[in-house]
């Protein structure tokens, strides 16, 4: 659905490794129809990174997004469930849930699978980058 990781240089034309602290801050769902859904560390992830993340400028941020990853192979799963359908907005996980900070160039996936049938998803995963 949608992935994230740190840019490998950052400031762009800084010839420096970015060090700037990224921070899973939350996780929230409003699907139409019950779902499984599974945020993934790691692992290989196809589609293109260097997107900007949307409503954000490149220049201001240390993310760079992938908006088509697919399933990553291999990885880590660091959080995972079911989300009940209606299209509520539900807050699933919130920092102090989830303790993850980014490192290296390592993304971070969220991956979501409809139960039954086709599916209508509102979702917002927060990362938090402190300077």
């Amino acid at each position: 659905m949608i992935s994230f990781r740190r840019k490998p240089i950052f400031p762009a034309g800084s010839n420096r490794t970015n060090s700037v602290s990224v921070k899973l801050q939350s996780l929230d769902l409003a699907p139409a129809a019950p779902l499984f859904y599974e945020v993934i560390l790691g692992g290989t992830v196809a589609g293109v990174y260097g997107g900007a993340v949307p409503g954000i400028p490149a220049n201001e941020t240390a993310l760079e997004v992938n908006l088509t990853p697919g399933i990553p192979v291999g990885g880590i799963s660091v959080f995972k469930g079911v989300a009940a359908g209606g299209g509520g907005n539900r807050v699933l996980a919130s920092s102090e849930l989830l303790d993850l900070e980014l490192a290296g160039t390592d993304p971070i996936t969220l991956v979501v699978e409809t139960i039954s049938g086709s599916n209508q998803i509102l979702s917002t995963l927060s990362l938090k980058e402190e300077w």
